[in-house]
């Protein structure tokens, strides 16, 4: 994605904290605003631009104040909204799977988390193939459609989800309001939401090599537009937005940004928009080598933190430890959470605040201070 190199006459700011930027939002009044991502924050973000400022929804739809920006520009690199979640329980219980295929999908991630990168795809798939094929079997989904599904996504993660933005969006709410029948892709996704814890107490407690934990999490990630989705409620109120004329999702796919008078050029298919400030809504990825503030800096150059591989983050005991870099725990040190991707998986979740690996950081310091 195409970044500007300076701020010029526009403003670049973070989504969060959400007061922060509601507070901020009511000086874009009229203004042309860009969001950097159509993810879960981009959701947050809007309703800051929107409701904050005044605006309200109801079942006709969305009710400006006139205090919000004259029109608002999501973008992303592939310009697809996450599917929502299903919304009535009873279509919800359809994605649940039994007791006894949850104890098999278990030790297959178990295994999956303990064997080489090449082998580690097709225990999981083994284990989600059985259940997908139970709730499609009275659309007359074959198992081998099921099975090519999985293998592509394990090789280009997302490649089978490219609708443009708005028809994508349109989609993803008849799926999560049960208007059409589940696709493949969206069974799998919701399989995988019911089974994330399952997947942590496979993936947390073990040390999977930076291979295995490279593909097994970039499989998790690439899912996470179905298993992380909004509430359809949220992609109902972004989509009455749109209809209001306040949200364009015209520059949604991977637009051309540069440097202009008023701030930026967006551009994309022969189109061009100006915006004055642009909101970044994406995490950043963890990567340790970005990071300049202390005490992370430090404690590379020391050699008490490394990095499982240039696309993981830090090296950590399942119970939070650092591992320096020839392997061996570095007593007293301990990392949880985001940086610690890689050694853990599923890092941005309300699961990772209150899990287990919290538990053992904080059963291990007690062990610690009984002897």
């Amino acid at each position: 994605m195409a970044r500007a190199r300076s701020a010029a006459r526009g403003r670049s700011r973070a989504g969060y904290p959400a007061a922060d930027l509601r507070a901020r939002a009511a000086a874009w009044q009229g203004k042309h605003v860009a969001v950097r991502g159509l993810g879960l924050s981009t959701y947050d973000v809007l309703r800051g631009l929107t409701m904050g400022q005044g605006g309200r929804f109801d079942a006709a739809g969305y009710h400006a104040s006139g205090r919000e920006p004259c029109r608002i520009l999501p973008f992303s690199l592939n310009g697809q909204p996450p599917f929502p979640k299903p919304q009535a329980a009873g279509f919800d219980a359809l994605f649940d799977p039994t007791s006894e295929e949850t104890t098999g999908f278990s030790e297959a991630a178990i295994a999956a988390v303990d064997a080489g990168p090449e082998a580690a795809p097709s225990l999981i798939s083994d284990a989600l193939l059985p259940v997908v094929a139970r709730i499609l079997a009275p659309q007359n989904v074959r198992v081998t459609e099921i099975a090519d599904w999985l293998n592509v996504e394990w090789s280009d993660p997302g490649a089978q989800d490219q609708l443009p933005p708005m028809k994508a969006l349109r989609h993803g709410i008849e799926l999560a309001a049960g208007e059409v029948a589940p696709s493949i892709g969206y069974t799998l996704g919701q399989v995988w939401r019911k089974w994330q814890d399952t997947w942590r107490a496979a993936f947390n407690p073990r040390d999977a090599s930076p291979q295995t934990a490279k593909r097994l999490i970039d499989f998790d990630e690439g899912l996470k537009r179905y298993s992380y989705g909004p509430h359809l409620a949220s992609a109902r109120e972004l989509l009455a937005l749109i209809d209001a004329g306040l949200v364009d999702l015209s520059f949604a796919t991977n637009p051309e940004i540069t440097n202009s008078a008023q701030g930026w050029t967006l551009q994309a298919e022969g189109h061009a928009a100006e915006v004055s400030v642009i909101v970044d809504a994406v995490l950043p990825a963890p990567n340790l080598s970005s990071i300049a503030a202390p005490p992370l800096p430090d404690l590379i150059s020391q050699g008490l933190l490394s990095q499982l591989s240039s696309d993981l983050a830090a090296a950590t005991a399942p119970d939070g430890t650092l591992r320096a870099p020839d392997g061996r725990p570095v007593p007293g040190l301990c990392l949880l959470g985001r940086l610690a991707l890689g050694s853990v998986t599923a890092v941005d979740s309300l699961h990772d605040c209150f899990g287990q690996s919290a538990g053992r950081w904080a059963q291990c310091v007690i062990d610690r201070l009984s002897v």
